[in-house]
C-alpha cells in the first residue's frame, strides 16, 4: 500500500554513481526516516518509493534533471583568498554559505573546488549536479507521524532528531 503525505517513511539505501562508486549509504549510520510530502528527499526519489510495500527493495535510477540538475559551468566563481572570512578553513571540499546579494534572500551554499595561489574557486553547483544517481533502497517501515513531527515538519528518530529549544 503506498504511503501518504505526512507519514514517516524509514528506508535503508545505498547511492552509487554511474561507475558504481558508493556516494552515500545508510549501512554505517543506520536507516533514514523522512516525512513524506515535505521535500526532505528528492521529489523524484520519493515518488519512486511511494508504491513500495514495507520490507521490499527497489533499484531506482534518477537522471540529472530529476535529481540535482545539470552541471552549470557558469556557477563556478573565482575570488581572492582575502575575500573569505579569516575564521574558516580554506581547503578543497570545504562547504561554505555565501552571502546573498539581497538581505532578504537566504545564504547560498557552495564549496571550495580549487585553490591556486591567492585565488579560490567556489562551485555553486550541488556536488551531485550533472550525475545520474543509482539508488538501491529497502523500505523498512511506514507509520503515521506524531503531532510533534507534523509541527516540526520533519521525521524524528534516534539518528536525525536533535532540537535545541
Amino acid at each position: 500500500m503506498p504511503f501518504k503525505e505526512n507519514q514517516v517513511v524509514t528506508i535503508d539505501f545505498t547511492l552509487h554513481d554511474s561507475d558504481g562508486n558508493v556516494l552515500d549509504t545508510t549501512a554505517e549510520d543506520g536507516p533514514m526516516s523522512f516525512l513524506a510530502g515535505q521535500e526532505e528527499i528528492l521529489p523524484a526519489l520519493e515518488a519512486a518509493l511511494a508504491d513500495m510495500a514495507p520490507q521490499s527493495t527497489k533499484k531506482i535510477v534518477l537522471k540529472p534533471e530529476m535529481a540535482y540538475g545539470p552541471y552549470d559551468p557558469e556557477e563556478i566563481h573565482v575570488i581572492k583568498r582575502q575575500e573569505l572570512p579569516d575564521d574558516i578553513d580554506i581547503e578543497v571540499g570545504v562547504d561554505l554559505l555565501a552571502e546573498a546579494d539581497d538581505e532578504e534572500e537566504e545564504a547560498i551554499p557552495c564549496y571550495i573546488r580549487k585553490i591556486e595561489g591567492d585565488e579560490v574557486t567556489l562551485d555553486f553547483n550541488h556536488p551531485l549536479a550533472g550525475m545520474e544517481l543509482h539508488f538501491e533502497v529497502k523500505l523498512l517501515e511506514v507509520r503515521d507521524a506524531t503531532a510533534e513531527e507534523l509541527e516540526h515538519g520533519h521525521a524524528h528518530d534516534a539518528s536525525n532528531h536533535d532540537h535545541e529549544e
